[in-house]
């Protein structure tokens, strides 16, 4: 986790090509897809039918191990490992509540919450990843909205290396190839 503190100065990393573009805007269509799930399907409906929503659970480790990524580097953190440390608090403390109102661990308060969480990681993976497919933007995908919000006032932002996913790999590959 050390990786989400090492931010660069604006102009050390190297812009994406179009694969790495390509491939940031198929990431972000990814992250649409959960939204629009939960927007379409309705928040409440999928509390009460959560447990029985195919593929729901990989959504859920997906957002668990990201979150981190997300909060740290999407607002220029170093907070670790503490997202998830939060996150970890709030389904033992919404399991305590479902399982005195309702007897059940899985229930209304926890499904509730977790929606809630996953909506926030997911919409703003799914914005991030379609903002630097659009902007190019250097790096990480999570600085795509520093990135705007630089380019839009003219102040220097700090960028950051993928630490996680193909993306960097990518644009090494990609940039040699430029060249």
């Amino acid at each position: 986790m050390s990786e989400q503190s090492e931010f660069v100065a604006q102009g050390s990393l190297l812009r994406p090509g179009l694969l790495g573009r390509l491939t940031r805007l198929i990431f972000g269509l990814i992250c649409t897809s959960f939204v629009w799930m939960v927007l379409m399907i309705g928040p409440i409906r999928l509390v009460r039918q959560f447990a029985e929503v195919q593929g729901f659970w990989p959504w859920v480790i997906a957002a668990f191990y990201l979150f981190p990524y997300v909060i740290n580097i999407g607002l220029g953190r170093s907070w670790g490992q503490w997202p998830r440390i939060a996150v970890l608090a709030g389904v033992l403390v919404f399991t305590v509540m479902d399982y005195f109102s309702s007897g059940q661990l899985l229930g209304p308060w926890l499904i509730g919450f977790l929606l809630l969480w996953m909506f926030y990681v997911f919409l703003h993976l799914a914005v991030s990843f379609l903002a630097a497919g659009i902007l190019a933007t250097p790096g990480c995908e999570m600085r795509a909205l520093p990135y705007l919000y630089g380019k839009l006032t003219g102040r220097p932002v700090r960028e950051h290396s993928c630490p996680v996913g193909p993306l960097a790999a990518l644009d090494r590959w990609e940039s040699r190839k430029r060249l």
